[in-house]
């Protein structure tokens, strides 16, 4: 192995060499057909400032590579990391490679995601904030930079074939839409291929998924899940490419759903875990810890950071809410054994081809730390309990086997969060604390990693991930830029840890910030601020103006788990790494902070229309997209057609299982209304008689109360005639859901209403019409 290594090495630094002649070569012609194109259809008709990714001239194999994303994962979940869940793929990866225990994200997806992607901070390419709370400021406005190539683009460039599955979450809402456009969907942004879902989450057993920019359905099957799916697709893709083109390398982007709520596992994988977490969170979090410790993962000397008061000691639950707690615990393990055993899928992909020693493998486990969003108490249905909802823990004693499966939505409490972040503080979007931002890290490459097994502890961060990759693959400065300069990294690459696991750490500054939340690490010393709002209070104001936030001072090079807060005892570092922190912030489009209002200033696809109209074919509209019915009274009317032999589906819908309303044809061909307040109220209209064959119009009408997220009621008319009437006491104030879709004809996606998935409409939709009245004001 150390000879082949040796000499993938030569190979490697000849084929730098190589490649940085015909870069040049290659940028000089590049920018003398750019300048020419310029010139002949005028400006503005070049894309931004990068040569356009083509196919290089190929040379000597390069490796191929896989990136391995999972969602909201914590640092003391996997096994392989002194965690409680089995992970044997990632286990095998690490005993065949590195381990890196001081890897860091963002502390929240879609920044994450931008970094890795780019190797630059995520601020400064323009999406600092996750994409659901952008806003107008110009370092969160979730438009990824594009004058900043992708990895994908830079391993085009280099003549690899590029896929991605599975999450995306870097495309605009306003460009979400089968309208587009489509230059910050994954194929516009350097990937050959996509098959995958565009939002922060999906419904894992009835996704919303799309395959390049069209939106498709998922395979029929009972026993479908998506992370099944995503590895089945990936694998096919990898053979296809091998059978097609076995002298071209490959990257496939793998970025699961999971273990991003809602938590959805097959039931045989939730019910390996029954009784597992009986013991709650405190007590898993000591006995991680000590695992922790035996493993070697962290330092004999780190020390254990206490529970932050705003959590309960699990002794402190009833006992209905700890099998609550208990029951959604060992679905998230299942999620999370389920998902690996895929990730197992697509090495045994590889390994049957012939082509895993020669593969660049990347398993990141988690795009920030474990997500405290399902609340103190877990829920059914985790949306509602962002809003302020109470959990109806009488309630889910009756379905409690149903956790974790189709007709749930749910999420883990927020102390189990904590505790799958052992032995940090705090969890996703806390930006200030390791609980957010560290996660652990496997790379595997028999061909270039000669002493495998060992435990890297150099600081690292996901922005080094692609210098990282072009370095070993021999093209250290990726695809220049049209003046042939190359195109520069906040990253640095990993390589130098390959061989030395003492080598002395090369990313010696980083900042961090989500949602105020902010931190500076400098040379083994962190600085930190928490904004002091929970993370499962996200719709919520902080509670004090950024400048009486209280900064936190870690020496990292000595306190691993940032147990111990030298701020008082050392004040002049502090001000010295506050002063850092504003200068790397002016850097990278950070400042100002907690200025800006989320969605304020963007496009909206939908504008300030109040009336719309649409047709059969109209689905994968995004309910940021599609007519905002919030707040207000509106009328949705259609003209139909029931053939003669009677019809059922879908007329008109919006949302899910997590809520949603939908107008349709009931399976006996009744007209029917249904909304769904997140399982909390429901309302369903049915008319009493079958719909006649022929042309004919259904009017459902919405009455509100008036005032936001007021109730109202509802009135179902066939022509003129009423047929039926109801009344629900709360409506949805602002979303049902990140990813849900508005659709005719159809319920892409899980279904919204009382009835199958999908469910299309036998007969013919001429026109759907729906008018808004003003939104309420109070």
């Amino acid at each position: 192995m150390a000879k082949k290594a040796g000499a993938r090495k030569a190979v490697a630094i000849a084929a730098g060499i190589a490649s940085a002649i015909t870069a040049t070569v290659t940028a000089l012609a590049i920018a003398v057909v750019l300048t020419l194109a310029i010139g002949l259809a005028g400006p503005g008709t070049a894309r931004a400032e990068n040569a356009k990714p083509t196919s290089a001239a190929p040379g000597p194999k390069s490796p191929n590579v896989v990136v391995v994303l999972l969602d909201d994962v914590g640092f003391g979940a996997a096994s392989t990391f002194g965690g409680p869940i089995p992970t044997p793929t990632l286990e095998r990866l690490a005993n065949e490679g590195l381990r890196y225990n001081r890897f860091h994200t963002t502390a929240i997806c879609s920044p994450t995601r931008a970094a890795l992607l780019t190797g630059r901070n995520a601020h400064a390419v323009g999406v600092g904030a996750v994409l659901n709370s952008a806003s107008d400021h110009p370092g969160k406005r979730g438009v990824l930079d594009d004058a900043t190539p992708t990895l994908a683009d830079h391993l085009r460039f280099a003549g690899y074939a590029t896929a991605a599955f599975g999450k995306w979450h870097l495309t605009p809402d306003w460009e979400t839409s089968p309208a587009g456009p489509f230059d910050h969907w994954p194929t516009g942004r350097g990937f050959d291929h996509f098959y995958g879902f565009l939002g922060g989450e999906t419904h894992q057993f009835e996704p919303t998924l799309y395959e390049g920019t069209r939106p498709v359905s998922r395979p029929p099957g009972a026993d479908y899940h998506l992370s099944e799916d995503l590895a089945r697709q990936a694998s096919r893709w990898m053979q296809l490419q091998r059978s097609i083109r076995p002298d071209r390398p490959f990257f496939v982007y793998f970025a699961t759903g999971a273990t991003h709520a809602p938590i959805h596992a097959p039931e045989s994988w939730i019910r390996r875990f029954r009784g597992q977490f009986d013991q709650g969170w405190d007590a898993q979090r000591e006995r991680t810890f000590a695992s922790q410790k035996k493993q070697g993962v962290i330092p004999a000397d780190a020390r254990l950071t206490p529970r932050p008061h705003v959590l309960p000691a699990w002794d402190s639950l009833s006992t209905d809410e700890k099998k609550v707690a208990a029951r959604l615990m060992e679905a998230n393990a299942g999620f999370l054994a389920h998902t690996d055993a895929q990730i197992g899928e697509l090495v045994a992909t590889l390994e049957a081809m012939g082509e895993l020693d020669d593969t660049i493998f990347v398993y990141i486990v988690g795009d920030n730390g474990a997500s405290a969003e399902g609340g103190v108490l877990g829920s059914w249905n985790y949306v509602a309990g962002l809003y302020g909802l109470p959990e109806d823990i009488a309630k889910d004693q009756t379905r409690l086997d149903a956790m974790g499966g189709t007709t749930s939505f749910p999420h883990y409490p927020s102390g189990w969060a904590w505790a799958m972040n052992t032995p940090f503080q705090w969890a996703k979007t806390i930006a200030s604390h390791l609980g957010g931002t560290r996660n652990p890290m496997v790379i595997h490459w028999p061909e270039g990693i000669e002493r495998p097994g060992g435990l890297r502890s150099q600081f690292a961060h996901v922005n080094d991930l692609t210098p990282t990759i072009l370095e070993a693959i021999g093209r250290k400065g990726g695809m220049p830029r049209r003046d042939g300069t190359p195109v520069p990294f906040d990253g640095t690459s990993l390589v130098y840890t390959f061989a030395d696991a003492k080598a002395k750490e090369r990313h010696t500054t980083q900042y961090f910030e989500v949602f105020g939340h902010r931190s500076i690490y400098h040379d083994g010393w962190m600085a930190s601020a928490y904004r002091g709002r929970a993370p499962w209070r996200v719709l919520d104001p902080f509670p004090r103006p950024t400048e009486e936030d209280r900064w936190e001072l870690y020496d990292l090079a000595h306190d691993f788990s940032q147990a111990n807060d030298l701020a008082a005892r050392e004040p002049a570092r502090l001000k010295a790494l506050q002063a850092l922190f504003l200068e790397e912030a002016g850097k990278n489009q950070v400042l100002p902070i907690g200025t800006d209002t989320p969605g304020a200033g963007l496009p909206k696809l939908h504008g300030d229309r109040t009336h719309f109209v649409y047709h059969e074919g109209a689905i994968g509209i995004p309910e940021s997209g599609g007519p905002q019915l919030a707040n207000r009274s509106y009328t949705i009317r259609a003209e139909i057609e029931i053939p003669a032999q009677g019809a059922s589906g879908v007329i008109a819908t919006e949302g899910g299982t997590v809520g949603g309303w939908a107008l349709y044809v009931d399976a006996k061909g009744r007209p029917a209304f249904h909304y769904d307040f997140f399982d909390v109220e429901q309302m369903t209209i049915v008319g009493g008689e079958k719909l006649p064959a022929g042309r004919t119009t259904l009017r459902y009408a919405f009455e509100s109360d008036g005032g936001i997220g007021a109730g109202g009621r509802g009135r179902l008319y066939v022509g003129d005639r009423l047929v039926g009437e109801g009344r629900i006491g709360r409506t949805v104030p602002r979303f049902f859901s990140i990813d849900e879709t508005f659709d005719i004809g159809t319920d892409t996606g899980s279904p919204a209403g009382d009835y199958p998935p999908g469910f299309d409409f036998g007969g013919r939709i001429h026109a759907v019409e729906i008018t808004l009245a003003p939104v309420a004001k109070r």
